[in-house]
């Protein structure tokens, strides 16, 4: 079949919404079928996207007109995060690349058999980056749908309007990627809706590319977006009594060594040489999980400890309390991806099942 993917494979933010695309590009061409992505926005535009977000989040808080000091120190973290967004847009548009990206122009007058909405957070009306219209595809009509590993995050059935709703009923087949989405598509659908992996399962430890990256020395990773002033101390303290650097990849991190930019395909290789890494994020716990020795998973939304619940690695989770001793204990265990590799293999068996069985659905509609 000829498939349109509407995804938000174009973060320049975070590794995982491209690692989803690629991983679901790779996964449905393998299977027989022309794969494109409808590109949200153009270039300049995704640029000016991410620097607004910077903006609102550096000015969350609000500071008294005089206090001139804290002002020019968020002008200077403002410019400073405009610089950042450009340089892993280089990155990021090099990325791209391995796409079958198409203009919206394109995806309207051209012919496809289906359109597939996933996966990632692109339902999550709390995600300051998501257009529900666009990621719903509410206005067409004419094409089937189907939405795979698909996530809402933490909202709620009610904070969805009419219209949203019945651009999600219009979708033959919807595969949640955890169990609040689950839920509430179930009850909009009146149906069960099978829980799937995320694409980057699917696709498989074996397919990733990963070669040896000496130029850290030994290391830590931190790959999270929120880090308190106890988990701070804690993995800096670790790292300075096991002599290693701290690097963190994408996301901007104060008591990293090394802040670095680089592809998004770099990252199972950036996992796989560290010594130890410590996440926070989805697609942080999978592929840590995948290539770490040692890790520190703090599963601090649903999504995660969904994740964590379904891989069988809860004994490797910590909280935003826990004690050095905590982290001590984890991190001595020598984790191997041996340990949990017939767990990813059922999970990825399953869904790749139910993944062809959804396609199968639409194409027997379409020719009925």
């Amino acid at each position: 079949m000829k498939i349109a993917v509407v995804t938000v494979y174009d973060s320049i933010v975070n590794y995982g919404s491209f690692l989803q695309a690629y991983a679901f590009s790779k996964v449905l061409c393998d299977m027989g079928h022309q794969v494109y992505f409808v590109r949200r926005m153009k270039d300049e535009e995704i640029i000016k996207r991410f620097d607004n977000i910077a903006w609102d989040t550096i000015n969350s808080h609000k500071i008294k007109s005089w206090e001139i000091p804290k002002r020019l120190f968020r002008c200077l973290k403002y410019l400073q995060q405009k610089k950042l967004n450009r340089e892993r847009f280089i990155f990021a548009r090099e990325d791209w690349k391995y796409l079958d990206v198409i203009s919206r122009k394109d995806f309207l007058t051209k012919k496809f058999d289906l359109i597939i909405c996933g996966s990632d957070e692109i339902w999550n009306l709390h995600n300051k980056d998501v257009d529900i219209d666009f990621y719903t595809c509410k206005n067409i009509k004419n094409i089937p749908k189907l939405a795979y590993a698909i996530s809402i995050g933490d909202c709620k059935l009610q904070e969805y309007n009419n219209e949203t709703i019945n651009a999600i009923k219009d979708f033959q087949v919807l595969y949640p990627r955890d169990n609040n989405t689950k839920k509430v598509l179930e009850n909009i659908k009146c149906t069960e809706c099978d829980l799937v992996c995320d694409p980057t399962i699917l696709w498989g430890r074996k397919n990733y590319e990963v070669h040896r990256i000496d130029k850290y020395g030994r290391y830590m990773l931190v790959y999270a977006y929120v880090l308190n002033k106890n988990q701070k101390k804690i993995l800096k303290d670790y790292a300075r009594m096991h002599n290693l650097a701290i690097v963190s990849p994408c996301i901007s991190c104060d008591i990293a060594n090394y802040n670095i930019n680089s592809s998004a395909l770099e990252f199972p290789s950036l996992i796989k040489n560290a010594d130890c890494m410590y996440t926070s994020t989805f697609h942080g716990t999978i592929f840590g999980v995948m290539y770490a020795k040692k890790i520190c998973i703090n599963p601090r939304l649903g999504k995660i400890k969904d994740l964590v619940n379904s891989l069988g690695v809860e004994e490797f989770t910590v909280n935003d309390e826990s004690s050095i001793d905590d982290y001590l204990h984890i991190f001595s265990k020598e984790f191997t991806y041996v340990s949990v590799s017939n767990r990813f293999d059922e999970i990825k068996a399953k869904s790749k099942e139910k993944l062809f069985n959804g396609l199968g659905k639409v194409k027997k509609d379409i020719n009925v």
